[in-house]
């Protein structure tokens, strides 16, 4: 089932902004940020996002926006 069918508008991380804090996947109701626990990079799944944008707000690099 793909969340983000009827959404509008998506998220978009900047990877030269996002310094992998984590902060982001505190915040994430869908649980599709996370961080990879070898790298410590930032992971995304576009299918589990639901699009609430807490993220957007969260991020203190504002690495992640809105996009149609």
């Amino acid at each position: 089932m793909d969340i983000n069918k009827n959404t509008s508008k998506i998220i978009d991380i900047d990877k030269e902004k996002c310094i992998n804090c984590g902060v982001c996947t505190g915040v994430c109701n869908g649980k599709s940020l996370s961080l990879n626990r070898s790298t410590w990079d930032l992971q995304f799944k576009k299918e589990l996002c639901i699009a609430c944008y807490e993220c957007v707000i969260a991020c203190p690099v504002k690495a992640i926006n809105m996009i149609n």
